[in-house]
Formats: structure tokens, C-alpha cells, sequence
């Protein structure tokens, strides 16, 4: 079942009337379902209900296959992400991103990592919308609570925890700009 909170904010337009909705998506509704997204990046996921993880997380993509498909959160959780990596491919539930992650609730979320470090993902290329996350995240270089590296979109999305980090540190975003010709826009998020 979706978190009341969210029935009774803006985020519900988008949760009950996710264009996911109208397209067939891949079930997402436990923690192997979740780890498999790994294996197709480009898919179609919707989450349909609370995923509480009960083992260290590895994050999801890569510079060089990064995240491209579809995840629609549809406002469940994702509780207790744990991710811990040392590596410089960016760190966060996504590592590296260029498609749409609409309506994810992460809590409790624990993130460590050396650069681009998110809560939700450590480098964003695509779009992120209507997703909250509590928890922790920390590393040394653009360290965000919702994107380490913001160069696509984030709207209407918050983060309520603590960020640390060295260099170029935010609530939302550690660093916001685009290479080359991309765009960065972060609107109505907190």
C-alpha cells in the first residue's frame, strides 16, 4: 500500500495518474525483483508494493551502461538501501542515469561513496520526478541528497537527512550543470 503521506500531496497527481499506468511495465514487488533491473536497463518497471532490503545494495548502472529504461515507484518504499562503494562510477540506488525515475520513496537510506554520490542517483542525465528520500549520504566530490550530479531534470522531488561531503555538496544536488550541449533544471524541489 502507497504511504498516506503521499495520497494528500502534490505527488499524488502524478502517483494516480502515472502515465506508467497506460503502459505494460515489469513488476517490481520484492527485493530480487529489484536487483534484476540490472539485467535489462533499459525496461519498464512499476513497483507495486514496499521493498524492504535486507542486504547491501550494488548500484544500478554505470558510466558506461547507465540506467535508460522506465522505474515509476508509484510511491511505495524503498526501505533501508544500504550502499557502500569505493569505487568513481558515482554512487546511489542508481548510480548513473539517463531515463525517467518517477515517484520513489526511499527510506532509510544509507549512501557512501567517493564522487557523485546521490540518495537516489549519483549521476542524473535523464529526469527524476516526484520522489522523496530520508536517509544519509556521503562522499567527497558533488555529494547530493537526491543526485550527486544533477545534468537533466529534477522536479518536484525533496530530501530530509544529512549530506557530507568535501567539495560541492547540496540538499538536492551536489552539482547541477550539463556537459556540453545538456541542459540541468531543478524545479519545485526542497
Amino acid at each position: 500500500m502507497p504511504f498516506l503521506l503521499l495520497l494528500f500531496s502534490p505527488l499524488s497527481l502524478f502517483i494516480l495518474n502515472s502515465p506508467i499506468e497506460l503502459e505494460r511495465c515489469i513488476a517490481i514487488k520484492e527485493q530480487k525483483d529489484f536487483f534484476l533491473i540490472r539485467e535489462n536497463l533499459s525496461g519498464h518497471y512499476c513497483q507495486k508494493k514496499d521493498i524492504n532490503f535486507s542486504e547491501e545494495l550494488e548500484p544500478i548502472g554505470n558510466f558506461l551502461e547507465p540506467f535508460s529504461g522506465v522505474y515509476d515507484g508509484r510511491g511505495f518504499k524503498l526501505k533501508n538501501a544500504v550502499i557502500k562503494t569505493d569505487n568513481y562510477e558515482g554512487a546511489g540506488i542508481f548510480a548513473v542515469s539517463k531515463g525517467k525515475i518517477l515517484n520513489v520513496f526511499v527510506e532509510k537510506a544509507v549512501i557512501k561513496g567517493n564522487d557523485l554520490v546521490g540518495g537516489l542517483v549519483g549521476l542524473n542525465k535523464g529526469e527524476i520526478k516526484n520522489s522523496l528520500v530520508f536517509g544519509s549520504v556521503e562522499g567527497l566530490n558533488g555529494i547530493g541528497g537526491i543526485a550527486g550530479q544533477n545534468a537533466g531534470f529534477i522536479e518536484n522531488s525533496a530530501f530530509i537527512g544529512t549530506v557530507y561531503g568535501l567539495v560541492s555538496v547540496g540538499g538536492i544536488a551536489g552539482q547541477n550543470f550539463g556537459f556540453s550541449d545538456d541542459y540541468a533544471v531543478i524545479t519545485k524541489s526542497s
